[in-house]
């Protein structure tokens, strides 16, 4: 009876070290936008985000001096704000909205990826699909 007992609480207490492990390890946003909204911003130079981005930095925001960057708007600062994470504790669901598709309906592409454990895999890189491919 004791070693069932035993065995019981090694399988709650393995069970409950690797939620700790993974919850502790779950990527944050912050992680996000360094690994991944990074490299997206320099591969996919859509023309929207650029002019967004341009249009952003060309209004005059009292109390600024022209020569302040740091509250510049970038195409990565686009990108983050059009990012919402879905937060699982043990890992989390990023989804990106993009540029805008080519179709009848103004549609923006979006991309999701999972974060866990300190990693992030892509689950859909956010291409555009022409109607006759779904």
């Amino acid at each position: 009876m004791r070693s069932q007992y035993a065995k019981a609480m090694m399988v709650l207490l393995l069970a409950g070290g690797m939620f700790a492990i993974l919850g502790a390890s779950n990527p944050d946003l912050l992680e996000y936008q360094q690994k991944v909204l990074a490299v997206v911003a320099q591969e996919r130079q859509s023309a929207s985000d650029a002019m967004l981005t341009s249009i952003l930095q060309s209004i005059a925001i009292p109390g600024r001096s022209a020569h302040d960057n740091a509250q510049t708007p970038s195409v990565l600062t686009v990108l983050t704000d059009r990012t919402r994470r879905s937060n699982y504790v043990m890992f989390s669901v990023y989804t990106t909205e993009f540029g805008y598709c080519e179709s009848e309906n103004a549609v923006r592409s979006m991309g999701r990826s999972l974060g866990i454990a300190g990693t992030f895999y892509t689950l859909d890189k956010g291409e555009c699909r022409n109607q006759h491919s779904g």
